[in-house]
């Protein structure tokens, strides 16, 4: 497991109902076609193994966008956005954390896909975009997908800001390689077999 070592130590719980059945079914296939088998702790929280390996382990909080307000968390400068996840953060005090979060969200056209990103490199954005520390016990985070299949994190985004860093020109955006850009999270898979290996 995990450990948030700060002055104060955190964790990130995140807010959701049961996995309704539709999405465990796809999210336990995409871990059967990579050789991987998950198994129940509690809630939404899985240990994931190697099959075969049962003394291999890592643990995954597997987490579900809510209800998703295309005049609230959508584009307010014409961009066109393939997809839009919207998550809950708690954070609380001195508890561990998974090795890894698993953000599920879906497009209308009911396509699933995956933020699959390591708890320390989450948490490491989150204090780089100055949502911890924070007085709030819970916080949102928004995810666009866009069309040409990049991923940003655009919680709170102005029509300025999404004018100057979401807009795409020649070079691509301005937001590409910033703690913002999670496109090299998105449907990443095969670096869980990878974290099970080292």
């Amino acid at each position: 497991m995990v450990h948030f070592d700060t002055h104060k130590k955190l964790n990130l719980n995140w807010f959701m109902n049961d996995v309704e059945t539709e999405v465990y079914e796809s999210f336990k296939k995409s871990l059967n076609d990579i050789g991987l088998s998950p198994q129940v702790v509690k809630g939404n929280l899985y240990n994931v193994q190697k099959v075969h390996e049962a003394d291999v382990y890592m643990s995954i909080q597997l987490v579900v966008s809510g209800p998703v307000d295309e005049l609230l968390h959508g584009s307010h400068n014409g961009n066109i956005v393939r997809s839009i996840g919207v998550f809950k953060i708690e954070i609380l005090p001195d508890l561990e954390v998974p090795d890894y979060y698993i953000f599920h969200f879906s497009s209308k056209r009911r396509r699933a896909d995956y933020i699959i990103i390591p708890s320390v490199e989450l948490k490491r954005r989150l204090i780089a975009r100055k949502f911890i520390p924070s007085s709030k016990q819970v916080i949102e985070l928004v995810f666009w997908l866009m069309p040409d299949l990049c991923l940003y994190e655009t919680t709170d985004i102005s029509i300025e800001g999404e004018w100057y860093f979401m807009s795409k020109g020649i070079n691509g955006r301005m937001s590409d390689g910033k703690d913002w850009d999670y496109t090299q999270f998105l449907n990443s898979w095969e670096s869980l077999n990878s974290f099970l290996t080292n």
